[in-house]
Order: structure tokens, then sequence, then C-alpha cells
């Protein structure tokens, strides 16, 4: 998946007006579900600049936080997400990169409030 993301980051570095976090979600996506937290930091942390600004949906930062198990601050972002109307959300009950947050009860709630559930 690194491979992958070096290859998307290479694309988007020679389209001079590119504005595409996809190499960034790759990194932080890739570098959290091998449990390496320190090297997804500053790319979490790029989507969360991009997420303010508009660029990245919240339902994006959301999977890199629950894969981190940062649940917390993942169900936060669905909340984000929510309010946004993200289009993420309509694959809210099968994402597998949300499978950390399925049975708590916020999440659980989340589901019923856009009658997922």
């Amino acid at each position: 998946a690194l491979a992958e993301a070096e290859t998307v980051a290479a694309i988007e570095r020679r389209t001079p007006d590119s504005s595409s976090e996809l190499s960034t979600q790759a990194f932080a996506l890739a570098h959290s579900l091998r449990g390496q937290t320190v090297a997804a930091e500053p790319h979490l942390r790029r989507l969360q600049r991009t997420e303010i600004a508009g660029k990245t949906s919240p339902g994006q930062v959301a999977i890199i936080y629950s894969c981190q198990r940062r649940l917390d601050e993942a169900l936060d972002a669905l909340n984000r997400a929510i309010a946004k109307r993200d289009s993420l959300l309509m694959y809210l009950r099968v994402n597998i990169f949300l499978e950390n947050l399925r049975g708590l009860p916020r999440f659980e709630a989340m589901l019923r409030t856009i009658k997922l559930k």
C-alpha cells in the first residue's frame, strides 16, 4: 500500500494545480493499518487541516482515527460528516475501516440517525 501511495504522490507532484489529497489519505491509512501511528501523524495532521479548509471529507479523517483505535475522535469526525452530509455516510454501516466502531452506543445511534439501522 505504501508503494501505491508513493505512485499517487508522484502523479500529484507532476500535476501543478492538483489539490488531491489521495496520497495523503493513502499514507495515513497504510501507516495506521500497520500500527505506525508516528509515521501516520504528519499525514493525519494534513488531513485535519484540509478538512477544516473544506477540502477533505470528515469521514476520511474518521477512518484514520478508527484504524488507530482513537474511537472518540473517530466518532467526533463522523458527527462532523453527518452535519456536512458527507457522501461517505452511505457506506457507514459496511465500511471495513470503521469496524472498530461497531457496537459502540454512539456509533449505533448514528446509524439510527441517518436511517441505516
